[in-house]
């Protein structure tokens, strides 16, 4: 990314496209994981929800997804 004008110049998303004409950056699905974590985050702490001392329970929880 150009810092200047956001710019992207350039991505990589695998060794080789020509080999399977498939691009991972702009064609793959992805899960957010990790990487939402900091604005939700930011989010917690500018509501006040929480403090940069908090402790948050990160365990696996089972949703019952309405059954």
């Amino acid at each position: 990314m150009d810092p200047f004008n956001g710019d992207i110049v350039s991505m990589v998303g695998g060794v080789n496209y020509d080999i399977s004409n498939f691009n991972r950056v702009t064609q793959a699905y992805r899960q957010p994981g990790s990487s939402i974590k900091p604005f939700i985050y930011a989010q917690a702490l500018e509501t006040k929800k929480f403090l940069p001392n908090t402790l948050i329970l990160d365990s696996n929880i089972l949703l019952d997804q309405g059954k």
